[in-house]
């Protein structure tokens, strides 16, 4: 399923586009569970310094939920953007606008997973522009910061988990 390309308007970037796959030892629905809440994200995910929930939307499953996310960059600058998780085929996708210091779309897909399995694949695609400078001006190093906050989400994912029992 490809993603939604991010056309950049006067004084943005050329699009970035990031891919991320994360293996994690759960099932589909206990995965989406934790992805879906996204206000918890802070207590679990490194670099993800603060969520305010605008809007819950569907609980559990995440549709319509609206919220500000700060990330904390591990090169030394912060993104502060909006996330609407507009439509939802839990547990298998979901499609997010994403507003702010970041602008564009957001695809989740579990590509490898279902309930009678404790192993499930999860991949994130992200095609984003921006019009702050200092992001532009980072763009040889954004996709390795990219990679660092990833990663450290799928560890604090595994983490996570662990912790509520679901491993």
């Amino acid at each position: 399923m490809p993603h939604t390309h991010t056309p950049p308007a006067p004084g943005q970037s050329r699009p970035f586009h990031f891919q991320t796959r994360w293996q994690l030892p759960a099932s589909a629905a206990r995965v989406w569970e934790v992805l879906a809440d996204v206000g918890a994200w802070p207590q679990w995910w490194p670099g993800v310094t603060n969520v305010t929930v605008l809007d819950s939307g569907n609980v559990p499953h995440g549709a319509g939920t609206r919220a500000q996310v700060l990330v904390a960059s591990p090169v030394g600058y912060r993104l502060r953007f909006t996330i609407h998780i507009c439509d939802v085929e839990h547990p298998w996708v979901a499609h997010i606008d994403v507003t702010g210091d970041l602008q564009g779309h957001g695809l989740w897909r579990v590509i490898y997973g279902d309930e009678s399995t404790t192993h499930t694949v999860v991949e994130l695609t992200w095609c984003v522009v921006t019009a702050r400078k200092a992001v532009r001006a980072l763009r040889p190093v954004a996709g390795v910061a990219h990679a660092h906050v990833m990663s450290g989400g799928q560890r604090g994912l595994i983490t996570r988990l662990a912790e509520q029992g679901q491993l």
